[in-house]
C-alpha cells in the first residue's frame, strides 16, 4: 500500500508540470486565433465601408447613387425604400379613395340635381295645369252664374216680379264694384254695357225680358225695362215685337205703356202681320189703329238720339282703350329695347371676363379667382348685376 502511494505522488509530481506547458501552449495557440478573427473582422469593416455609399460633397450625385441599380443596399436602406414605398402607396390610396368619393359625391349631387328639376318640372306644370284649371272654373262659374241671373230676370219679367228684376241688376253693379270697375268716365262706360247687356239679354228663342213682361201682361216691368235702357221694338222668336205679344195675349194696359214708350205698332212680324191684325180684343185694335204714329215718331227719335250717345261713349270708351294699350306697348318697345342693350354689356362683359380668367389659367397666377367675382354695370344712379359667377 506503502509502494502505491508514493508511485501516486511521483505521478502526480510528474503530472502537473506538462499540466502549465499545456496551458502555455494553448495561451500560445490562442494568440494567432485572435489575430485572425481580428483580421476577419477588419477585412469586414472593410468590405461593409466599401459597401455603403460615399458621401459626396456634390447633393446632385446622391440620388443617382441611391438608386442606382449597380449599388447593392444595406438593411436599413431597405427599411428606408420599403417605409417610403409603404407611405406612399397609402398616400396614393388615400387619394385614389378621395377621388373616387368625390366622383361617387359628383354623381349623387348630379343625380340629386336630376331629381330635384325634374321634381321641380313636373310641379310646375303640375301647378300651372292646376292654375288653367282654376282659371277655366272660374270662368266657368262665372259663365253659370252669368246664365243663372239672366234666367232670374227672364222669369221674374214674366212673372211681373219687379222686385227680383231690380234685385238681379243690383248684383251685376256689386259685381262691377267687387271686380274693381271705377266709377270715372271708363267705369261709367263700362257699367252702363253690363247693365244694357243684362236688361236685353235673351233667352234660347231670342225673346228678351221686356219681350216676356209684354207676354205676361205686366206693365210695371215693362216701365222698369224701358227706362233702365231696353229697346221696345226688339224682335224675338219669329220677329215678334214685345207689342206684338201684348196685343196677342190681350193686355191691354200693357199694350198702351208700350205704345206710351214708343213701340211701332207698324212692325210686322215673321208671318206678315202687325199687332192690330192679330190683337185678341176689339178694344185692343181699336187703340192700336187710333195711335197717333207722331207720338211714336218723337218717341223713336229719343230713343235713336239716346243709342247714338251711347253709341259714342262706347266708340270714346274703346279709343281711349286703344290709347291706353297702344302707350303699354310703346313702353314695353323701349323697356325690351333696353333691356337688350343690357344683354349686350353683359354678353360682352362676360366674354371678357372669360378671357381674362382663360389667360390668368394660363399664366398660373394666383389672384385668378379674382376674375370670377360679379362684376356690375352702372346705369344712372342705379346698379343692375349682369351675371353672377
Amino acid at each position: 500500500m506503502s509502494d502505491r502511494k508514493a508511485a501516486g505522488k511521483a505521478a502526480a509530481q510528474k503530472g502537473s508540470k506538462p499540466a502549465s506547458l499545456v496551458k502555455k501552449s494553448g495561451t500560445a495557440s490562442r494568440k494567432p486565433a485572435l489575430s485572425q478573427q481580428a483580421e476577419r473582422k477588419g477585412t469586414a469593416k472593410e468590405e461593409s465601408s466599401s459597401k455603403l455609399p460615399r458621401k459626396s460633397s456634390n447633393k446632385q450625385n446622391e440620388p443617382a447613387l441611391i438608386h442606382s441599380p449597380h449599388i447593392e443596399l444595406n438593411y436599413k436602406e431597405k427599411a428606408v425604400l420599403t417605409l417610403q414605398c409603404a407611405f406612399r402607396r397609402i398616400l396614393a390610396c388615400r387619394a385614389r379613395e378621395k377621388r373616387l368619393r368625390e366622383q361617387r359625391e359628383y354623381t349623387e349631387l348630379m343625380e340629386r340635381l336630376q331629381r330635384e328639376a325634374f321634381i321641380a318640372m313636373v310641379k310646375k306644370e303640375q301647378e300651372e295645369a292646376e292654375r288653367e284649371r282654376q282659371k277655366e272654373e272660374e270662368k266657368k262659374k262665372q259663365q253659370r252664374e252669368i246664365q243663372q241671373r239672366k234666367k232670374r230676370m227672364l222669369e221674374a219679367a214674366f212673372d211681373g216680379d219687379v222686385e227680383e228684376m231690380k234685385a238681379v241688376l243690383k248684383e251685376v253693379s256689386d259685381l262691377d264694384t267687387k271686380n274693381g270697375v271705377g266709377t270715372d268716365e271708363k267705369g261709367k262706360a263700362t257699367r252702363l254695357s253690363n247693365h244694357i247687356n243684362m236688361v236685353e239679354c235673351t233667352d234660347a228663342n231670342g225673346n228678351t225680358p221686356l219681350s216676356e213682361a209684354a207676354g205676361g201682361g205686366h206693365p210695371n216691368a215693362i216701365k222698369l225695362l224701358i227706362e233702365n235702357g231696353a229697346n221696345p221694338n226688339c224682335k224675338g222668336a219669329f220677329g215678334r215685337t214685345p207689342l206684338y205679344r201684348a196685343a196677342f195675349g190681350g193686355h191691354m194696359a200693357a199694350v198702351e205703356t208700350l205704345l206710351q214708350y214708343g213701340a211701332d205698332p207698324r212692325l210686322y212680324a215673321d208671318d206678315g202681320n202687325t199687332p192690330e191684325q192679330i190683337a185678341s180684343l176689339d178694344s185692343l185694335v181699336a187703340i192700336l189703329h187710333s195711335w197717333d204714329i207722331s207720338l211714336t215718331e218723337l218717341m223713336l227719335q229719343k230713343m235713336e238720339a239716346e243709342q247714338q250717345r251711347r253709341a259714342l261713349l262706347e266708340k270714346k270708351q274703346k279709343e281711349a282703350e286703344t290709347h291706353r294699350m297702344s302707350e303699354e306697348v310703346e313702353q314695353l318697345a323701349k323697356a325690351q329695347e333696353r333691356c337688350n342693350k343690357e344683354l349686350q354689356q353683359a354678353y360682352c362683359e362676360l366674354n371678357r371676363r372669360i378671357t381674362e380668367h382663360d389667360k390668368c389659367q394660363r399664366k398660373q397666377m394666383v389672384n385668378a379667382e379674382l376674375t370670377l367675382q360679379v362684376p356690375v354695370l352702372s346705369q344712372g344712379n342705379r346698379w343692375t348685376r349682369v351675371f353672377t359667377d
